[in-house]
């Protein structure tokens, strides 16, 4: 890290007193830039024994702590710095730096936008800035960032990358790839450009093309380990399992990247019925730090690992039904999310047919990615899926818990639609429900014509769950009253979408888990998302 003074405006002969500063100063940032933090740090000490009140010892003596991770001391000095010169824009930017070291992500984002105001054009707080924002799902401001970092610097790297992933989690697919394309072209051999492009590929169901840029992205750094994650995520949408799990545990062996891949092994090791390993593999998610990853991550992360740990306790405290159940049954592939982990390994009796639950994990898969136009990673590997059934099988669909939640799905996309159409909404109105219905049960219908046109190319039976009535959650009033008018207008929209297919049943989780006031007492969950394998017996007979 370069130190720069500060700008010298006093034309007047030098006193003795600042002479000494100036040549304390002088050798401190020699020392500084030769990364002899030691030396400079006694040096700017000196400088500030003689004048406490000196910017630059005080900014440079911050900027040092950071260097050497003393994040609090770095704090007490660039806030002394900017104390003094409140308009320069450097020791806010550090500040910036030192809040984000802290994963302060807030503080760090203002004090980003302090050095903006002092220098407009500060292009390293501006992206700073916009990495902030990202990371608080503040997608709006970021976004503006990185774009007028692209008009500052169009043909800088980080700009153009960064905007493009802004533009990418924002569903703006067309306008990202333009910009991934650019990150491509300033810099061919830059790993991030060709991961990213990887990335949307795969989110558009264009799975050998993702494939392919990851893999150039490895080549170009073989310790890439997010393309190699993101490339064992791409083969488990392959339905490729083993290379999946190679590639995994080829990421785990990142500190970074541990405790993500080490969570999708132990849910590989639950299918497979290794409950020794499960619980190995999730030992890395306990008390785990989660500054390192990103929200996304994070849910991910605690989702899945409190989810596998909770069924372990359950699987040690009830263990009968995993112990009654044949090996040799006849495996019932269960796509969907992580619902569909509570059915492992337990015996499900189909029309007086018994089999054993096999999950074919679809992470992240909601009903609206199969109901929607556009191709993506979800049709992708529900298409293969359908390729490795039987003809005249039988399959089980475990989707849509996660459209009918309060902070995702079609609550927030309803609300989003009426905003941007100035409506008002009230879950009390006929008008506001008519509304909700309508999206509703387009959605439904278009989710099992999907389903439907899948499955009968091989002539499969396809039984589609349908959402439990779920806990009452930490919501005020309001918004539980809306969770539950969603819910129960999802259902009896899916049931009625489903009888116009010949192919396709309904599995009712909900009137199994209705307390008749259209939540759940809990009786068959096992967190506040997910049932506890208690509900197979109860759904299938057994």
């Amino acid at each position: 890290m370069k130190t720069k003074n500060a700008k010298k405006t006093n034309k007047q002969p030098l006193t003795p007193k600042q002479k000494q500063i100036s040549v304390l100063l002088e050798r401190a940032m020699k020392h500084h830039n030769q990364g002899q933090l030691t030396q400079a740090e006694n040096l700017y000490n000196a400088i500030l024994e003689i004048d406490e009140n000196n910017v630059d010892a005080n900014h440079l003596l911050g900027v040092k702590h950071i260097q050497t991770r003393h994040f609090e001391k770095a704090l007490h000095y660039l806030k002394k710095a900017i104390a003094i010169q409140p308009n320069n824009a450097l020791p806010h930017y550090n500040l910036g730096l030192a809040y984000q070291h802290m994963y302060a992500c807030d503080k760090a984002a203002s004090s980003y936008e302090n050095a903006i105001r002092c220098k407009p054009d500060h292009i390293e707080s501006i992206l700073n800035a916009g990495s902030m924002y990202m990371y608080l799902q503040d997608r709006y401001n970021a976004e503006k960032k990185f774009r007028r970092a692209v008009h500052l610097a169009p043909n800088r790297l980080d700009a153009n990358n960064n905007l493009g992933l802004c533009l990418f989690e924002q569903h703006q697919n067309k306008d990202a790839r333009t910009y991934f394309i650019k990150a491509i072209e300033i810099a061919p051999n830059n790993p991030e450009g060709h991961n990213n492009l990887a990335s949307l590929e795969q989110s558009e169901g264009n799975i050998l093309e993702a494939m392919e840029a990851y893999k150039k992205a490895i080549t170009l750094n073989p310790s890439y380990y997010t393309a190699i994650n993101n490339l064992a995520f791409t083969h488990e949408r392959h339905l490729e399992l083993d290379k999946a799990k190679k590639l995994y545990e080829e990421a785990s062996t990142s500190p970074e990247h541990a405790v993500i891949s080490n969570t999708t092994l132990a849910t590989y090791c639950w299918i497979d019925n290794d409950i020794a390993a499960c619980e190995k593999y999730l030992e890395t998610t306990i008390d785990y730090s989660t500054k390192p990853y990103s929200p996304k991550q994070n849910k991910f992360i605690v989702g899945y690992s409190q989810f596998l740990l909770a069924l372990i306790e359950n699987y040690k405290l009830a263990p009968i039904p995993y112990l009654e159940t044949d090996a040799a049954l006849a495996p019932i592939s269960i796509a969907g999310d992580s619902h569909s982990l509570t059915y492992a390994n337990l015996t499900i009796q189909i029309e007086n047919e018994l089999y054993r639950g096999a999950p074919k994990l679809m992470t992240g898969c909601k009903a609206w990615h199969l109901a929607n136009e556009a191709e993506n990673e979800y049709k992708f590997q529900f298409k293969k899926l359908i390729t490795k059934q039987a003809e005249n099988s039988t399959l089980l669909v475990s989707l849509g818990e996660i459209d009918c939640r309060s902070d995702e799905g079609i609550l927030v996309a309803f609300k989003k639609s009426a905003k941007n159409k100035n409506l008002s909404i009230n879950f009390k109105d006929s008008k506001t429900l008519a509304a909700l219905t309508n999206q509703i049960r387009d959605l439904t219908e278009q989710y099992c014509k999907y389903v439907s046109e899948a499955c009968a190319t091989k002539n499969i039976q396809a039984y589609l769950f349908n959402v439990p009535a779920p806990l009452k959650a930490n919501l005020d009033e309001q918004a539980l009253y809306e969770l539950q008018v969603l819910i129960a207008s999802y259902n009896q929209s899916l049931s009625e979408s489903a009888t116009g297919f010949k192919n396709i049943s309904i599995i009712d989780l909900y009137s199994v888990t209705n307390d008749l006031n259209g939540f759940s007492s809990g009786k068959y969950h096992i967190d506040q998302v997910h049932l506890s394998p208690a509900i197979c017996g109860k759904i299938f007979g057994r």
